[in-house]
């Protein structure tokens, strides 16, 4: 699978991803944008950070790649911080890293909306991830901040067994117990 056609497929699914979180979670939009970006240019994907909804953003971004790409396979990748409680979850094809929220790792600590590294890291990186685990690294090397501490978010524990089953609840019926606002989101993707 080409990283470059598969970064411009999964980038082009960001209006998509939003909409279900906001389907799933009306409040979703009080927490996934930048807000000093936000402040100065609106929620788009300019100011996009997908804050603390790690699962959630993988998760719907899961179930337009499993449509697109059926024969493919996509595991979750799970990773917690050696020094911080929180974990993180995003999508792994072989050796590639698909991550909805990469940005919310990489705030600049210098936060106006108007800073160098923050006019790279929303003008001219795409909202989603798609890449090697170096290339995730060559990007916080260009921010200036400390791999060595940020690229643990991507040390993955390959013994991880939560699938991505949204694909096969809408489309194979597979049998669910989820709450009602997923079951809004399920009849969304049914119509589509």
């Amino acid at each position: 699978m080409h990283i470059i056609a598969l970064s411009h497929f999964v980038n082009r699914q960001y209006r998509h991803v939003v909409r279900l979180a906001s389907i799933l979670n009306p409040n979703v939009g009080k927490s996934i944008y930048y807000p000093p970006r936000e402040k100065l240019i609106g929620q788009n994907k300019k100011s996009y950070i997908g804050y603390n909804h790690c699962g959630v953003m993988s998760y719907f971004l899961c179930y337009h790649l499993q449509k697109q790409y059926p024969e493919k396979e996509f595991k979750v990748g799970y990773s917690r911080h050696q020094n911080i409680r929180d974990d993180h979850v995003c999508i792994r094809h072989n050796d590639i890293i698909i991550d909805p929220t990469y940005r919310q790792f990489l705030i600049p600590t210098v936060i106006t909306g108007k800073t160098k590294k923050e006019k790279y890291l929303f003008e001219q990186l795409p909202p989603f991830f798609v890449g090697k685990r170096e290339d995730l690294e060559k990007i916080t090397n260009e921010l200036s901040e400390d791999w060595d501490d940020i690229g643990q978010w991507w040390k993955f524990n390959d013994e991880t067994n939560i699938e991505f089953d949204l694909y096969d609840i809408v489309h194979r019926h597979k049998k669910h117990s989820h709450g009602a606002n997923m079951e809004k989101v399920i009849a969304y993707l049914s119509t589509k």
